[in-house]
């Protein structure tokens, strides 16, 4: 029960939430303080600037603080030739998506595409009469503000730990592995999309680490001996993918199901079937290199979490 509720109150107020959060509520008020015409977008902005990595958070606010830019000059553009209405309004729209699928600015689009129609469907009024131009341009600076709060805010408060991810990363794949070796040697075949996802996770989190060192992230991980865990986990995932391939399981080799038994520590149930002695042998080579390449995973995957827990800053 104890356990349950500590698990509640460490997804409730997790990290990422909290700063998240603060930076919302910070940009909000700041954006109030300083009379800009429309806090709510700095929040917005904000809550978008959180990211897992100080790199991805920079380059999120980068992309967006120029896909949006990129909004008010289209918008402002329109406006002044009076080219409006329903008809002008969808061509800017599409004009805005292009130039950021061009830019490959695709997660900023929703941003510059809103900014953009602000500005097409605005109407000045009392008690100032604000020009199209001088609205575009509290629009731009509401947005501005949010980002560089949620910025901050993510690089100088408890700063996302890569360590932390991608051990966590490799002991899903880990995990995943195991549960893909024991389907396809109970004949339930292997879902291609697991390698995708598991591959495209470990990239991005080696990147990370690597990125996150130009905005002064120190990782005592070296890079060679991540490089070198992922490249091994790959390997896996091409041994796992070959077993699966025919979908047939032939009579396993005495030392392949002793490796198995070592492994899972306990005997699997294997839809073994009589295969030609080819298949048989070059299956048995296969699991038997895989097996071994799990093994070495397993203990590189362990000393990499002991050196994380002494490098830990609460050690």
């Amino acid at each position: 029960m104890a356990n349950d509720v500590s698990q509640f109150f460490k997804r409730f107020f997790g990290i990422r939430t909290l700063k998240t959060a603060l930076a919302t509520a910070l940009a909000l008020y700041i954006s109030m303080a300083f009379d800009l015409r429309m806090p709510v977008m700095s929040g917005l902005a904000a809550i978008v600037t959180i990211k897992t990595s100080i790199s991805h958070s920079f380059r999120v606010s980068i992309d967006r603080l120029v896909s949006t830019f990129v909004g008010v000059v289209i918008g402002s553009i329109f406006n002044y030739i009076n080219f409006l209405g329903f008809f002008p309004l969808i061509l800017s729209i599409i004009i805005v998506i292009n130039i950021c699928n061009y830019f490959k600015w695709e997660d900023s689009t929703t941003l510059a595409v809103m900014i953009c129609m602000m500005i097409m469907v605005y109407t000045p009024s009392e008690p100032d009469f604000m020009p199209y131009w001088l609205y575009g341009i509290h629009r731009f600076f509401d947005t501005f503000v949010g980002l560089v709060i949620g910025f901050l805010v993510n690089y100088f408060l408890l700063r996302p730990d890569q360590s932390e991810f991608i051990l966590k990363t490799y002991e899903r794949s880990l995990v995943e592995c195991d549960q893909a070796l024991i389907n396809i040697l109970s004949g339930s075949g292997l879902a291609i999309d697991w390698f995708i996802e598991e591959v495209q996770l470990l990239n991005e989190d080696l990147k990370n680490i690597k990125n996150d060192g130009k905005y002064g992230s120190k990782y005592y991980l070296k890079l060679n001996k991540l490089s070198k865990i992922n490249s091994n986990f790959f390997t896996a995932f091409g041994f796992l993918s070959q077993l699966s391939e025919d979908g047939t399981v032939p009579i396993l080799s005495e030392g392949n199901k002793e490796k198995l038994k070592s492994h899972f520590e306990k005997d699997l149930e294997v839809a073994s079937q009589i295969t030609p002695p080819d298949y048989e042998e070059n299956y048995n080579y296969y699991l038997s290199d895989l097996l071994s390449l799990m093994e070495d995973l397993e203990e590189e995957v362990k000393e990499l979490k002991k050196a994380i827990e002494k490098n830990s800053p609460e050690k």
